[in-house]
């Protein structure tokens, strides 16, 4: 854009202002005003070090074709601005020095100029590769398919490894698109050809990829949001999509989706064929959300098979097959997550339930319903107390086998005193990570998912596997809520708060209208109303532990220790009211007073 390679006879100018600067600015002289004079020896070297490596460029020059107002010469000529090498494209720009590269909106001539040559560079650039090869690597066998296709069309022997061959010793360049490459055990490096002649790009929600990566890698997490809009109105069919009407209407639709692309896309389709309209997307995803998600491929945006849901089933049917102990993990704790808030769960929650479960009396229902990663570990503990069952009484070698290994991971998920190791749940934990189901960060290891994938983890459950689920949540939850008044434990019941909530609003109704378990799930109650409490959420609080004390007062009767509790705390959480606090205990002190004073 105007580089003066020879330099320019302007520059005398600029070295007078330089100097005047330097003396008003008192900062030392610069070298390069003195560099920029026409023939200078500095731009003469340079210049003459960049010619030999001028052949390995596609190399475009614009030059200015009008003087400035202060002058009736050009600053920089032609001759200076051109390299003058086989192959360069010399472009002229109808604008002086100052103004070839400013542009005050799409329309201006120069910015079409540019533009129009800024496309053709990037054209030539694709037509570069001699040929563009794509393998679906989803699988061993969809990517060895995808290299035998390679042979057919290419003429080469329906070999795999020939194929690889064939592409390694090509004398042109090529491009190999590996696509789906998101199993972590599966080797990638396998399909790359050996040599420098072609270029290999990666599609993976692996992580663990990125150790392949020789010029850079690229995480491509959520769309920002002017860009999922204009997405979303092109997936639409909508032809003007820099009206702000319509950008408005598309703007809540795509907060609700998270900026996800592919969610993007489907709703668009939706939208485009009529099915709702843009307005209604929000009010119908809230009731709908899961059909909306997982409706079948979409035709005329893409060839790309899978749906939003699909994505994910196929992902989580890997770590299944897998049949192992990690695995197995794995899954429950995805569960586990789902009824939580999406955002920053911490470790701290298993390492508190399981802490307090060995420290304190657990209620029979709490201890019952935890994630088996604690509850084996548990049960490992108490053998290590001397409950170890005769491993001579098993006869069969398998069993023994399974002995072995159920002490190879008690070694690893706890010490011999029963202190918290987190071994066991972080293997777990990376191999969801690895597929892209959440995401771990920070040195804490916080774990958070989209809101897509969160959505998704609970609705692909059936309603048994809910209410399962929210039961062993609820009850891990509840059991790292401690009493103690430490710094930590009040952080702690803080940063519990959003999950705490969250739970319950999947599935409130399960605290108090399963007749068989209400007794056992007020401990649950009161906990959580302990944290609403405590942080401020009186209201909340209030409405647990009138139902709880309902509940204790009918089953244990108004002067049993637990029903004294359960009044106790219901009277600091009315007390802790600021609107119509005073009527609410004025109500309510003979029920809450009377008995205890008798």
């Amino acid at each position: 854009m105007g580089t003066p390679h020879r330099g320019s006879e302007k520059a005398s100018y600029g070295k007078v202002l330089a100097k005047i600067a330097t003396i008003v600015m008192n900062k030392p002289s610069s070298r390069l005003v003195p560099a920029l004079k026409r023939n200078s020896d500095e731009l003469m070297r340079l210049t003459s070090d960049f010619k030999f490596q001028l052949s390995n460029y596609q190399v475009v020059s614009f030059y200015e074709m009008k003087p400035m107002k202060f002058s009736s010469t050009l600053i920089v000529r032609k001759e200076s601005a051109l390299w003058e090498v086989n192959g360069e494209d010399q472009t002229p720009v109808d604008e002086n020095r100052s103004n070839m590269c400013k542009f005050e909106t799409r329309d201006d001539p120069t910015y079409e100029q540019l533009w129009i040559t800024v496309h053709r560079m990037i054209k030539a650039k694709n037509v570069g590769y001699w040929a563009i090869f794509w393998i679906d690597a989803s699988s061993n066998e969809t990517a060895e398919q995808g290299f035998l296709s390679i042979a057919k069309v290419c003429g080469v022997e329906e070999n795999f490894k020939a194929v690889k061959r064939w592409l390694s010793n090509l004398e042109d360049s090529w491009l190999l698109i590996i696509d789906n490459a998101d199993n972590p055990s599966q080797d990638v490096s396998q399909y790359f050809p050996t040599g420098n002649r072609g270029a290999v790009i990666i599609t993976t929600r692996n992580p663990g990829c990125e150790i392949h990566a020789t010029v850079g890698s690229y995480d491509f997490g959520r769309m920002e949001l002017e860009d999922a809009i204009t997405l979303l109105l092109r997936a639409a069919g909508r032809e003007d999509v820099s009206d702000e009407a319509p950008r408005r209407m598309a703007k809540p639709a795509v907060k609700i989706l998270g900026c996800l692309a592919l969610a993007i896309i489907q709703a668009g389709a939706v939208i485009r064929r009529k099915l709702y309209s843009m307005e209604d997307y929000c009010t119908v995803y809230s009731r709908r959300r899961k059909q909306l998600l997982s409706d079948g491929p979409i035709q005329g945006i893409n060839d790309y098979r899978y749906t939003v849901y699909t994505t994910w089933e196929i992902s989580i049917g890997v770590i299944e097959n897998m049949s192992n102990k990690t695995a197995d993990d794995a899954i429950e704790l995805l569960q586990f997550f789902s009824m939580l808030h999406f955002d920053n769960v911490s470790e701290d929650v298993l390492k508190e339930a399981w802490d307090n479960r060995n420290r304190d009396p657990v209620p029979d229902y709490i201890r019952i319903n935890q994630l088996c990663i604690l509850r084996n570990r548990a049960a490992d503990v108490e053998d290590d107390v001397g409950n170890i069952a005769d491993v001579s009484d098993f006869n069969e070698e398998e069993e023994r086998e399974k002995a072995v290994q159920e002490d190879d991971e008690k070694e690893q998920s706890s010490d011999t005193s029963g202190n918290w190791n987190p071994y066991l749940t972080r293997k777990a934990t990376t191999l969801l990570s690895s597929f892209s189901l959440i995401s771990v960060s920070g040195s804490s290891n916080r774990i958070s998912m989209h809101p897509l994938v969160h959505a998704w983890a609970r609705d692909r459950l059936s309603e048994a596997e809910q209410k399962r689920c929210w039961r062993i949540a609820a009850s891990t939850l509840a059991l790292s809520i401690s009493y103690n008044e430490c710094s930590f434990d009040y952080s702690f019941r803080r940063f519990l708060l959003p999950h705490v909530r969250s739970c319950l609003d999947a599935r409130s109704s399960e605290l108090f209208t399963n007749k068989n378990l209400e007794l056992e799930l007020t401990e649950v109650a009161l906990r959580f109303a302990f944290v609403y409490r405590e942080n401020g959420q009186s209201r909340e609080a209030v409405e647990l532990g009138e139902k709880h004390l309902e509940i204790r007062e009918r089953i244990l009767g108004v002067e049993h220790p637990d029903t004294l509790l359960s009044m106790y705390n219901l009277a600091r959480s009315y007390d802790d009211m600021i609107e119509d606090g005073f009527e609410c205990v004025k109500a309510s002190q003979p029920r809450l007073l009377g008995s205890t004073l008798k």
